[in-house]
């Protein structure tokens, strides 16, 4: 995955994100706070979007992960080799919006 499509993707969470806020009725609110909650979603999304691509890896591209996080690597350099070693990372995506969104909008008995 180049960086073009990974600013793809980060704006389409993004936007993914402001819906959710949206749908829970929050956009009314002031600049600073939306920005704010964005960021704190944001945050969660990634977090819930890391364990989906982690078991989707298969044993050897695991395995190499596991050398990886060895080394001292930031957030940036973790999500790019996960992008990188994931083959449908369009779909965990979609599906991790799936699950968040439930999640957040406290939806499914969740």
């Amino acid at each position: 995955m180049n960086a073009q499509e990974f600013e793809k993707h980060e704006k389409a969470i993004l936007t993914y994100l402001e819906m959710l806020l949206e749908k829970k009725g929050m956009r009314d609110l002031p600049d600073e706070i939306i920005a704010d909650m964005i960021i704190e979603l944001y945050l969660r999304f990634e977090q819930l979007l890391f364990l989906s691509v982690l078991q989707e890896l298969d044993d050897g591209k695991f395995d190499k992960f596991q050398n990886f996080i060895q080394s001292t690597h930031g957030r940036d350099e973790s999500l790019k080799f996960l992008t990188e070693n994931t083959d449908n990372l369009d779909e965990i995506i979609r599906r991790t919006m799936h699950e968040f969104e439930a999640i957040y909008l406290c939806e499914d008995g969740l």
